[in-house]
């Protein structure tokens, strides 16, 4: 017997371990990615403001050109000095906003890439925990012609245990879609008992689609 409950006190202490060591990995990785963030926004925020200051800068250049003009009348020769000037101006700041546009785009997709990351993380413990309790979250689109194509949520024939949690149209979170009719292409997030869940899937496919 005592074998045994040390076998066990053994199995429960690696288990104990490998759990603490994975929730400091899973930590780290978070706090990591949080860090990265930040710093990229920090250089999306610098170079905006190195932006300002390149318009700035060619903006103050510009209307000294200006100034010399109304201070002094140019003959033709000064005024085609200055005009090729303010045009080398113009096409270097443009050339410098190219890049600088160019920087902003990639910095802005390195932090899309990490907040996606994050959210990934986010869903699969969302899952995780719904799994756990014998729930579900389904995304569904509705089909033509099926039995939700042309019918107002509220009066969806779902099951008390299941929420209609949030309706998509196009790009558009649709606020209290109780009273919206609902059409093809919309999309639906319910959750509910994972086998309930499953039946309701039928309400939004094509009849000749619907699971056994």
């Amino acid at each position: 017997m005592t074998t045994d409950f040390l076998a066990r006190l053994r199995h429960e202490v690696s288990l104990s371990v490998v759990g603490i060591r994975e929730m400091v990995l899973a930590t780290a990785d978070r706090v990591n990615r949080s860090v990265q963030t930040l710093k990229l926004h920090w250089r999306a925020s610098t170079i905006a403001d190195q932006t300002d200051t390149l318009h700035h800068q060619l903006g103050t250049a510009l209307a000294d050109l200006l100034a010399r003009d109304t201070e002094t009348p140019p003959d033709a020769v000064d005024a085609a000095t200055r005009a090729a000037t303010a045009q080398r101006l113009l096409a270097d700041a443009a050339a410098r906003t190219r890049l600088l546009k160019r920087d902003l785009a990639h910095v802005e997709s390195l932090i899309r890439e990490l907040e996606l990351e994050a959210l990934r993380d986010d869903l699969l413990k969302i899952q995780h925990d719904l799994s756990a309790r014998g729930l579900s979250l389904r995304r569904i689109t509705v089909a033509p012609q099926s039995a939700a194509d042309g019918r107002p949520v509220q009066d969806l024939p779902l099951e008390p245990p299941i929420r209609l949690v949030a309706l998509l149209r196009g790009p558009t979170l649709v606020p209290s879609p109780e009273s919206v009719v609902l059409r093809p292409g919309d999309v639906v997030l319910l959750l509910g008992p994972s086998a309930a869940v499953h039946h309701t899937v039928a309400h939004f496919i094509e009849q000749d689609r619907v699971p056994a």
